[in-house]
Order: structure tokens, then C-alpha cells, then sequence
């Protein structure tokens, strides 16, 4: 991994630790279709007992910055999937230092992760975590493709 890359992430989880709330843009497609690249989400530090299932959470794994939804969670981990991936992440501890989505930013608008449909969506994202990859997947690559190629970028 590129040094300034794994010194913003160090610095990240920092200002979370510490109890900080982040701004973070999004780059990747996993969370296709809610959360698109280049919108911001609103991070804050959590503890494992207020995490519920349906949020989405900002956490390191492999090397990774990651932001996925919790769809398990038992008495000592939880586990999480991006909406639009095949498979889940790998269960995760409850002493892991996570933060959790709060809000999120679209055409400079802060949009809280409390609103009636954003939990209404998590809900069917739960519900349906098993499948929702094989639907959204196709879509979240092409979506991607036109992007790229409309942008020059691809």
C-alpha cells in the first residue's frame, strides 16, 4: 500500500479513536446503489453495543478502509456486506474500533442515516443480505462502466 495512503487511514481511525466525527468520501461500488462514489458519509465512533443491524459502519480490514452494512451481529462479533457484493466480510470482533455512518452527503445536502427510508432500506438489505448481491452486482459494474466511459476515466 502507498505511504500516504496508509498514513491518511492511520490518521482516520485516530481522530475516531479519539472520538471525532469524520467526513469520508466514497470510492469503491460495494455499496451500490445507496452509496455511490463521490458522495461524503458523516463517520462517528460507536461502541459494540449500539451497533444495530441495517448500520452501515466504516471499519479497517486488511489493509483496507472499508464501509459496509452490519447484517449478523451475535453477543461477542457482528458482520457486515456491501449491498452490492456476493459475498460477506469476514466476522469481526467486538473489540474492533468501528464508526458508524451517521449521515451522508449528496449535491451538498446532509442527509441523516435516521430517516424513515434510509431505515427502511437497511431493513430490506438485511432481510434480503443473502441475494441482494446477485441482483445489484450486474448493475453496480455497468452502472460503473458508463460512468468511466462517460467521464474519459475508463
Amino acid at each position: 500500500m502507498e505511504p500516504k495512503k496508509k498514513q491518511m487511514q492511520q490518521v482516520l481511525m485516530s481522530l475516531l479513536i479519539d472520538g471525532q466525527t469524520i467526513d469520508v468520501p466514497v470510492y469503491g461500488i460495494s455499496m451500490f446503489p445507496f452509496f455511490m462514489p463521490g458522495i461524503v458519509v458523516r463517520v462517528r465512533s460507536v461502541a459494540f453495543a449500539d451497533i444495530r443491524k441495517g448500520d452501515v459502519l466504516f471499519f479497517e480490514s486488511n489493509g483496507q478502509l472499508i464501509l459496509h452494512r452490519v447484517v449478523r451481529k451475535g453477543h461477542d462479533w457482528f458482520q457486515c456486506k456491501g449491498d452490492s457484493l456476493l459475498k460477506h466480510d469476514s466476522v469481526i470482533p467486538s473489540t474492533a474500533q468501528v464508526g458508524v455512518v451517521v449521515a451522508w452527503k449528496r449535491a451538498n445536502l446532509l442527509r441523516s442515516t435516521q430517516l424513515l427510508r434510509f431505515r427502511v432500506y437497511a431493513a430490506i438489505m438485511v432481510a434480503l443480505h443473502r441475494v441482494t448481491g446477485y441482483v445489484i452486482w450486474p448493475f453496480a459494474l455497468a452502472w460503473n462502466k458508463w460512468v468511466r466511459l462517460s467521464t474519459g476515466a475508463g
